[in-house]
């Protein structure tokens, strides 16, 4: 993505003490920041709202700066992962294993933070 004055792009991103870093940023890294939990709902098969997580892993930062005022909004750019086929939850530890095959396709690849 080209980016311009109104549009900036970055490669990582710290918020509310939180530190985010995209997949290719992070790829030779120890330590990789670039999993991304986004707490949400929808209705299940009998019309109940659940909640839900999805997840996804971030591949871009962008910035977009509005022109004559100084408000700035910050988007991620995810890979979304299949939530029945690629996502097991361990109850035990609370941790959660995604097989990085099961990318979703589609529309909607923007977070707003």
């Amino acid at each position: 993505m080209g980016c311009s004055n109104l549009v900036k792009c970055y490669d990582r991103y710290y918020v509310n003490d939180f530190k985010f870093h995209t997949q290719n940023y992070s790829r030779f890294k120890k330590m990789m920041n670039g999993g991304v939990c986004v707490k949400g709902s929808c209705y299940d098969d009998n019309e109940y709202l659940r909640s839900r997580c999805y997840y996804e892993m971030l591949e871009e930062v962008v910035r977009l700066k509005y022109l004559g005022r100084r408000c700035k909004v910050f988007m991620f750019k995810c890979h979304w992962y299949d939530r029945r086929r690629g996502i097991r939850m361990h109850n035990s530890n609370g941790l959660v294993e995604i097989k990085h095959t099961s990318r979703l396709y589609g529309n909607e690849d923007f977070v707003l933070t």
